[in-house]
């Protein structure tokens, strides 16, 4: 009877984290975004561009690799991968398109999947910490309700895809679980996963499985066959899933660039963002820096933030049992240090001050590979929180520890309430299975009977403002050029421009192109079109060219 107690108190445990997630989810993000025919809300910056191309991808044919994405981007296009449209689930529901809705849209569901694994994982490396079902529900809500996790949903600079920082503590996970059953298929799961979710999550989780597998070895739980077998395995398998995702289809010849000016203030977990931004506490101010270190946020929250003091305490109190357990996980401990280090880069700032250090070229083209730098901090944040918490459990006694933390989480949530609810208040905009893009003509409609690819001269794949063209012929399942991308191949741009420049201004237009152009092109192509049979106009303040139909 005893034993079938448990087993049932087991079973229910599990709906724990799952509920906190999911009242989190709801409280944070609300329901509108789980309808899959509502795009209202993914209508600008980023969040247009991983919509795009899960518009494109779905309606394309298969190719090898399966994550090609030839029709947004035409001749300088890539895959799915550089869309940041999650090719985890891009992939899984291609096969399923057919039989969609013609507006779906997954990204939704894909932000409630992260907040109930993110509860889920954080319950389980709470269990680790202490037996008490009460400490750990109050450490999985803070580990949960993560700000710099929450923010990635805002609309301006924000990726959905990087919401997934449960795959974070999964890894966290895997590094502290003590027993080393399935451990190597555990982390093969884990990685391919992220390998199909976000090349910076995969470098993360990357340092710290070679960390876990390097500890593990001189630890003799891993003999030195396995030890091989599981790198040769590894190697292999995120080979892979990355080649299905698309990383391979850019050359070397990368446009990417900003490595020192995305980087992490040293003041950040202090730093309840910027005001245009919405600041992520009433009490703390905003502390100055320069406003292109946003990739840095990277806010403790003032409720982590009251628990410092108690937790220093405590280490000073358990120094040596704190010193044993860091040199049981030097290697983790040598990964995180250099991932700090990496998000600091060689512009260390203090606030607004800023100290730059040279850099030699050859290792600042390789770390422009991941110039949003500030995020590489994520891990590191992590174990701040886990570490706070388990120095409360372990300094003070049960009554104590539970005050504390439902000081901390009561403060949390309410001194966070501006940041999350700006996030809400965008997240539950009035739903919509269209964007107004203000191409309203008929003309349109017709025009996309006529021609097969729409083309942007000039190509400006990362302007401002761009989507209105590719929401146009994606919708009418034309290809275009007018995308906008994370990575590109310049060379691929290069040959683009090169063909539009001589297109203009030769007058030599694709028969089955219509090519939209800003004012200044579109005089100079007046200058060199045959008018009878070149369509030149403007519509719906649009600036149009093409060749006239063939009647």
């Amino acid at each position: 009877m005893l034993a079938h107690r448990k087993t049932n108190w087991a079973c229910f445990e599990w709906f724990i984290p799952v509920l906190i997630g999911v009242a989190i989810f709801f409280c944070v993000v609300g329901p509108r975004v789980l309808d899959p025919s509502n795009i209202a809300w993914l209508g600008q910056g980023d969040q247009a561009t991983m919509y795009l191309g899960w518009l494109f991808f779905r309606h394309a044919d298969w190719s090898l690799p399966p994550g090609l994405n030839p029709n947004y981007g035409l001749e300088f296009s890539n895959a799915i991968v550089y869309s940041d449209s999650i090719p985890l689930l891009a992939l899984l529901l291609k096969p399923f398109s057919p039989w969609l809705p013609e507006v779906f849209q997954y990204f939704g569901l894909w932000i409630l999947v992260c907040f109930v694994l993110q509860s889920c994982f954080a319950w389980k490396i709470m269990r680790l910490m202490s037996p008490s079902t009460v400490i750990c529900l109050l450490g999985t809500v803070l580990l949960t309700f993560s700000p710099p996790m929450i923010w990635r949903l805002h609309p301006y600079i924000g990726h959905i895809s990087l919401v997934g920082h449960f795959l974070i503590l999964a890894a966290i996970y895997l590094v502290l679980r003590p027993t080393t059953q399935h451990r190597l298929l555990y982390w093969l799961l884990l990685l391919v996963v992220t390998a199909l979710v976000h090349a910076y999550l995969l470098v993360m989780l990357l340092a710290l499985w070679f960390a876990d597998r390097y500890t593990r070895f001189f630890r003799h739980e891993i003999s030195n066959r396995s030890t091989l077998l599981e790198l040769v395995t590894v190697v292999l398998s995120v080979g892979l899933a990355c080649w299905m995702a698309g990383y391979y289809s850019v050359s070397t010849h990368v446009s990417s660039s900003g490595y020192g000016a995305s980087q992490m203030n040293l003041l950040a977990i202090f730093d309840p963002g910027r005001a245009e931004y919405g600041l992520w506490s009433s009490v703390i101010p905003d502390i100055p820096d320069d406003p292109t270190q946003h990739e840095g946020f990277n806010f403790l929250g003032l409720g982590v933030i009251l628990l410092l003091p108690f937790a220093l305490i405590a280490l000073w109190q358990h120094f040596k049992k704190m010193r044993t357990l860091v040199r049981r996980h030097r290697p983790v401990c040598v990964v995180l240090i250099l991932l700090l280090l990496f998000s600091l880069t060689n512009n260390l700032s203090v606030g607004d001050w800023t100290l730059s250090m040279p850099i030699n070229d050859i290792v600042l083209l390789a770390a422009n590979v991941f110039r949003a730098s500030g995020r590489m901090f994520w891990p590191v944040y992590y174990i701040i929180v886990t570490t706070v918490i388990y120095l409360l459990v372990r300094g003070y006694g049960r009554k104590l520890s539970l005050v504390l933390l439902t000081v901390a989480v009561g403060v949390q949530l309410i001194d966070t309430r501006d940041g999350w609810l700006r996030i809400r208040s965008f997240t539950m905009m009035p739903a919509a299975s269209t964007w107004q893009t203000g191409m309203v003509s008929p003309f349109w409609d017709q025009a996309a009977k006529h021609y097969a690819k729409v083309r942007r001269i000039p190509l400006m794949y990362n302007a401002k403002g761009f989507e209105p063209i590719p929401y146009y012929a994606g919708t009418h399942q034309l290809a275009t050029d007018g995308v906008y991308l994370n990575r590109i191949d310049t060379d691929k741009l290069a040959a683009a421009e090169e063909r539009a420049r001589q297109t203009i201004q030769e007058g030599d237009y694709d028969a089955d192109s219509i090519y939209i152009v800003d004012a200044e092109t579109f005089a100079k192509a007046s200058k060199h079109a045959d008018p009878h049979s070149t369509m030149l106009t403007q519509v719906d303040g649009f600036y149009v060219i093409a060749k006239k139909p063939a009647q």
